[in-house]
């Protein structure tokens, strides 16, 4: 076993979890920056301004949410022009999550393969993937 190679990949992963930190922090700063220069392009009532060569501007938008999820669904498949957005999905994380447990629950084929039910089998792939964890020895 190459232990340089197992350290290196200690090593960017620690460099990794830096630069994720230093990511959110520079986020949390850019969105108080964001909310500053809005304010201050309203109070002084520009609509757009142009710093070396980037024109900045404030851009509405609107971020909808569910209140009543099963209610609004059903409304909107009646409505014309809505109903394309509804559709029907699998979480992902969640089927991974019971696949595990199937593999936990110890329902696995010879080839250690998690068993799923027979009206399941045509309809899911199971890719088999390996990655590395570490933790404190």
């Amino acid at each position: 076993m190459d232990i340089e190679m197992v350290r290196r990949f200690l090593a960017l992963r620690k460099e990794k979890a830096r630069i994720a930190q230093e990511l959110e922090e520079t986020k949390e700063v850019l969105r108080w920056h964001e909310e500053a220069l809005i304010e201050a392009l309203a109070a002084e009532g520009v609509d757009k301004i142009t710093v070396d060569g980037r024109t900045v501007y404030p851009q509405r938008t609107f971020r909808p949410s569910l209140i009543d999820k099963q209610a609004a669904i059903a409304v909107l498949k009646q409505l014309p022009g809505w109903a394309y957005m509804v559709v029907e999905t699998v979480n992902a994380q969640t089927l991974r999550g019971r696949v595990l447990e199937l593999v936990r629950d110890g329902m696995v084929d010879n080839d250690d393969m998690p068993v799923l039910p027979d009206s399941l089998k045509e309809l899911v792939n199971l890719n088999e993937m390996y990655s590395l964890s570490d933790r404190k020895a």
